[in-house]
């Protein structure tokens, strides 16, 4: 709940209760009056009021506030509520919670609500089935996020409050009686195919290839392998990395350029820190140095080696400017370079930006993993079905390695302890021939030198989702990064080979870089332009962009979700042509089991897209005809006042026919308020809605053509006469003669267009 807590008159901070409870004696001291003295003396007893008023809360920064009742509409009935929760604060109960922060969220978004509402006697016990009310349509919470489910025990145990006269507690028993919560909502399952549910990718895929997304096994299969080989290639160029400067003596960190840097300031900065500290432009020139020595070395192998090697292109598309990569790759296939290719100068802006300050191949990334191959290692272990929670939390103690009497892996095994039930949870056990499996035992082998955790500070890196086009040269990203190395030639046709060795169509491949397709702008500097403008700025976003990418990268959650489905998939590629010896209807009925429907159609999205190509290619070009053609007949039409001078007839439309205008300001379509005109109107959408159906059957162009757009126009003009009592007349008087009018559309029904 947005709060503004500072700004609530019914909120106060620590440091006014203070003040308000200090009594300044030296001010009273210090009084000209002769009964200055006396006034130190104590008064007689008084009767202090022992009811608390106040209760203490957090606000979404963790600083602490108390809220104090609204004594201009709080009532008795108010009070009680009140004065059960702060007794049901200092309960037992409360003091026994493992964790007590929700039920103090509770308190203070409901307190704030009761401090604005004024408890009607009348339903005085639907107070709290009201506040749900509230948090539901207008903060737009599901039931079970409302926070009573904190809120009831709280009150509950609140009732053995002194504080509370019979009628207080007798109220409060039957508002906990009458309150009953309303039924918590289904949790919406988010997985691959829901992320990449984006119509406008289709074409771009292709029917086929697109329409298999909705395979969570097709889909799963090719994002193991796509995540597998990627993550084992960038293992391995970092390995060949480290050789290269290893076989020179160097280091990563020897590459730096400190010049800038005072002595005595460099003494004081580790050196895990030393690469952050530098300028932009003293990592650049480290990407520089460190891509001359590794293409010095590759220049004494074949040319069909260097341009085929994986590690060369990954530091390439690592190390070179966005913009400049076609240039720089010209000149290093033109002829052999003697010196860097456009050495680095500090004085020349434009040679600074042929190289970008590195992500991959920085210092500190060399010796550890870097947030890239963390979190393509995570959304590996993640298609084993385990919790995002645990992935994160992880040790390498968890996963088993075998191998044979030769060294080769043979499978991971991994189990997981589940505290709440207590169990140990095994988990599908990797081959340990696959791509996924090897690249995995690459991780573990990287980490386990440094760490015991998989992931450093047992966190997942959350990753913006960033098309090629939208990167930043300033700050490049790993979105996009990944995309430019899933396109890269090489690279590219070796996860292809992956997936043929499989005999698996590289569905994930072609979704994730279809993706970047889009030329819509990025939603961070969409959401800066517009933030004080538009109320749901990603809603919008989505709206006005038709080719919208989403927001970040899809996370944990929809791996495993897809993972489970998948178990279940019996999705085949040959599926439409029947190699069964029963048909279809056997097929449904006594092989494919609920789950299995459930996950193959993903809770009706296959349906949801034939209904959008029915309405896109079918209904929507008649619609926009329909409404087209209404909205003419509406800019055409004047509707006046009716005088004893004017001459005219009115047709079945209502419209005068023959009218003498004089004014040019008047439509093409003359209609007077008159009895005449609204009663025609009122019986032609009565004969409307006798046989709008038979005709639709019956004579469809014409209910499309004439009908529908006659029908929005009359009801459009119903609404625009001005004497409201003379409608109402008539439409008595259209009840009373409606039997005895004629039917409008008989020769219509004939199939004859009238």
């Amino acid at each position: 709940m947005k709060e503004n807590l500072a700004e609530n008159p019914y909120i106060f901070s620590v440091s006014e209760v203070a003040a308000n409870d200090e009594i300044n004696y030296v001010d009273v001291i210090r009084k000209e009056t002769k009964e200055g003295f006396k006034a130190l003396l104590p008064e007689k007893p008084k009767m202090v009021d022992p009811r608390p008023r106040r209760i203490a809360i957090f606000d979404n920064s963790g600083n602490k506030h108390f809220v104090g009742p609204n004594d201009n509409i709080f009532n008795s009935l108010s009070e009680a509520i009140f004065l059960a929760i702060a007794d049901g604060m200092i309960s037992d109960y409360f003091n026994e919670q493992a964790k007590t922060r929700s039920h103090v969220r509770s308190v203070r978004d409901f307190l704030i609500w009761l401090n604005t509402f004024e408890i009607d006697p009348v339903a005085r016990y639907d107070v709290l089935n009201q506040y749900e009310a509230y948090c539901i349509n207008e903060r737009k919470l599901l039931p079970q996020s409302t926070g009573l489910d904190k809120l009831i025990p709280l009150i509950k145990h609140g009732l053995g409050s002194l504080h509370l006269s019979d009628e207080q507690y007798y109220y409060l028993i039957m508002l906990l009686n009458s309150t009953t919560l309303s039924e918590a909502e289904g949790r919406t399952q988010f997985t691959l195919s829901s992320w990449f549910s984006l119509p406008w990718i289709r074409p771009i895929m292709g029917e086929k290839s697109y329409l298999k997304l909705e395979s969570a096994k097709i889909l799963m299969d090719s994002f193991k392998i796509t995540v597998g080989t990627v993550l084992q290639l960038l293992l391995c160029a970092k390995q060949e990395i480290n050789s290269i400067l290893t076989s020179k003596s160097m280091s990563a960190f020897s590459l730096i350029d400190i010049s800038k840097i005072e002595s005595s300031e460099l003494e004081t900065i580790d050196k895990e820190k030393l690469f952050n500290k530098v300028a932009t432009h003293a990592r650049r020139k480290y990407s520089n140095t460190l891509f001359w020595i590794v293409h010095e070395q590759f220049e004494l192998r074949k040319s069909q080696e260097k341009k085929k090697s994986p590690t060369y292109r990954i530091l390439k598309l690592d190390t070179f400017s966005k913009a400049m990569f076609s240039t720089l790759e010209y000149e290093l296939s033109a002829s052999p370079l003697t010196q860097p290719p456009l050495q680095y100068s500090e004085n020349n802006v434009q040679l600074k930006q042929n190289f970008n300050c590195p992500l991959l191949f920085e210092p500190n990334h060399l010796e550890v993993t870097n947030p890239l191959e963390e979190l393509l290692a995570a959304w590996i272990i993640s298609t084993l079905c385990i919790q995002p929670s645990d992935v994160s939390n992880g040790q390498i103690g968890q996963f088993i390695r075998e191998y044979n009497n030769s060294g080769s892996l043979i499978s991971i095994f991994s189990q997981s302890y589940k505290s709440r039930s207590d169990t140990i949870h095994s988990h599908p056990i990797l081959d340990g021939q696959l791509v996924e499996s090897k690249a995995l035992e690459s991780y573990f082998a990287n980490v386990e030198k440094s760490r015991e955790n998989l992931f450093s500070n047992n966190k997942i890196p959350a990753i913006r989702y960033v098309t090629r086009n939208n990167e930043g040269e300033a700050q490049p990203s790993y979105a996009a990064l990944l995309t430019r190395i899933l396109d890269d030639k090489v690279i590219n046709k070796l996860v292809v080979e992956e997936h043929q060795k499989r005999d698996i169509e590289p569905i994930f491949l072609k979704a994730f870089l279809a993706l970047d397709k889009s030329k819509a702008p990025a939603f961070d500097a969409f959401y800066q332009e517009n933030r004080d403008k538009i109320d749901e700025p990603r809603k919008v976003y989505t709206q006005k962009y038709s080719d919208a990418v989403p927001v970040s990268l899809f996370k944990l959650s929809h791996i495993k979700n897809s993972s489970v489905h998948s178990r279940y998939d019996q999705y085949r590629e040959g599926d439409l042509v029947n190699q069964n010896s029963h048909n279809a209807e056997v097929e449904r009925l006594s092989y494919i089991g609920e789950a299995n429907k459930d996950a193959v159609n993903q809770r009706g999205r296959i349906s949801r897209l034939v209904m959008n190509d029915l309405s896109e290619n079918l209904y929507k070009p008649s619609i926009d005809k329909i409404l087209k053609k209404a909205r003419d007949m509406q800019l055409q039409t004047s509707l006046r006042k009716a005088s004893q001078s004017d001459t005219y007839e009115i047709n079945t439309l209502g419209i005068a026919i023959d009218a003498e205008v004089e004014d040019d300001r008047f439509g093409d379509q003359i209609v007077f308020e008159t009895q005449e005109s609204a009663l025609n109107m009122i019986h032609y959408l009565s004969q409307v809605e006798k046989f709008g159906a038979l005709i639709a059957k019956r004579n469809l162009p014409f209910f499309e053509s004439e009908v529908l757009p006659r029908t929005l126009w009359i009801e459009d003009t119903l609404q625009r006469f001005s004497n409201k009592s003379l409608l109402a007349e008539v439409y008595k008087k259209h009840k009373k003669l409606e039997s005895r009018l004629p039917d409008l559309f008989e020769s219509e029904l004939q199939g004859g267009v009238a």
